[in-house]
């Protein structure tokens, strides 16, 4: 196998360990991997806002998948979904104080997690990875944050 391709399968593989481990914390939240990334997008963007044609972007997912996480999202009071002033075509999402509550007291596990899956690392290898890792995103026209 070339040297290529054990990369992208060491990246899967790592992806696909990481979401498993992830998931098993936020079911406790009862919530699903892509809700909480949702709301995890939504509590650090600005305002607290976000389009959901930019949140499906950043997700790599389809606007209909958005569409199903921001309806189950809205129904549990995390989110309120607004048409737009300026396009009535374009739906904003707002995280709830209800969602950011429930953010909180999710992170504290998934930090530890997160600190234990790259305790091997060193900050300045923990740099040079997130800016290798920032450089094929852009290489491929897809966005990190």
């Amino acid at each position: 196998m070339e040297m290529d391709e054990r990369i992208m399968l060491g990246i899967v593989r790592i992806s696909e360990r990481f979401k498993k481990e992830s998931s098993a914390i936020l079911k406790k939240e009862n919530l699903t991997f892509s809700q909480y990334n949702v709301l995890r997008i939504l509590e650090s963007s600005i305002d607290g806002k976000m389009t959901m044609t930019a949140i499906g972007n950043l997700m790599l997912v389809s606007g209909a998948n958005i569409t199903g996480i921001a309806k189950r999202l809205e129904r549990n009071g995390f989110i309120t979904r607004q048409v737009a002033e300026e396009d009535e075509r374009v739906k904003n999402l707002e995280i709830s104080d209800t969602g950011r509550k429930l953010v909180r007291r999710a992170h504290p596990e998934r930090a530890t997690y997160h600190r234990s899956f790259l305790s091997a690392f060193s900050n300045t290898e923990k740099q040079h990875l997130y800016h290798s890792l920032i450089d094929i995103l852009k290489s491929q026209a897809l966005e990190m944050e």
